[in-house]
């Protein structure tokens, strides 16, 4: 059953119009002049313009939010002190920790205004750096927490695209850092099986979340491992996000 707004001005073109109307179902449908539509709903004294995309997030840093940002007498304060910060919160994390501070995330989005995300999301194995096993079949499943945030998305109802997050080392001639244990697939071989896995989830089908590539920078990811996900992202028609450079000495 479709339903027809009409507000006061809408954004179509580049410009806001007047006596234009928005059919939809549970999607938008067209817009259509006013006239055409019988019995529109009217939206008073309000402007109706599209939904805003949020390009580049990071849903389970909700947690942390307030907690990192501030000023004090401690001038060493930095990106290093706050990633102290975030590592703590990433490790302690359980899946359904991941679904609800997702699901908070996005619905302050989608109260905001913003109707797509693009969740960077590099969390993949338990705390201890094993893969999760599905709670309902006990197999091995990469992908656990990557479908909680889609889950997440979708009860809130704001498209996702999961750029599913390629981290191989914690730094150029860098030893391991034990704290990213959740976050390494050492091996491009790893992290595409787990990616086409992931390209295979029932929660793909409707076409309101997808996946995209995203090799986390050219410190977490040396140059053969992001050349091969790259070409797997280019052959199959991918979207390719990464941290171009993410701090100054990138």
């Amino acid at each position: 059953m479709t339903q027809a707004w009409l507000p006061d001005l809408i954004y179509v073109d580049g410009r806001f119009q007047s006596e234009v109307a928005l059919v939809c179902d549970q999607r938008v449908v067209k817009l259509t002049p006013a006239a055409e539509v019988p019995n529109p709903v009217r939206l008073k004294n309000r402007a109706l313009l599209p939904g805003l995309v949020n390009a580049h997030s990071h849903a389970f840093q909700r947690v942390i939010r307030g907690r990192t940002e501030r000023r004090s007498q401690n001038t060493s304060d930095s990106f290093w002190t706050w990633r102290d910060q975030m590592y703590e919160a990433a490790n302690r994390l359980t899946p359904e920790d991941i679904y609800a501070v997702s699901r908070m995330a996005f619905l302050e989005m989608a109260l905001a205004g913003i109707t797509a995300v693009g969740e960077f999301h590099y969390l993949h194995h338990a705390p201890d750096g094993t893969p999760y096993s599905d709670p309902n079949t006990r197999f091995s499943d990469p992908n656990l927490l990557e479908r909680e945030v889609i889950r997440a998305a979708r009860d809130v109802g704001i498209r996702i695209a999961l750029l599913r997050v390629a981290y191989a080392r914690a730094g150029y001639q860098t030893e391991p850092n034990p704290r990213q244990v959740r976050f390494i697939e050492s091996s491009p071989d790893v992290y595409l099986k787990n990616l086409e896995q992931l390209l295979a989830a029932p929660e793909l089908k409707d076409g309101a979340a997808w996946v995209g590539v995203a090799p986390h920078s050219v410190r977490a990811v040396p140059l053969a491992y992001l050349k091969a996900v790259v070409e797997f992202a280019n052959a199959r028609g991918l979207v390719v996000h990464m941290h171009v450079a993410e701090q100054a000495a990138e």
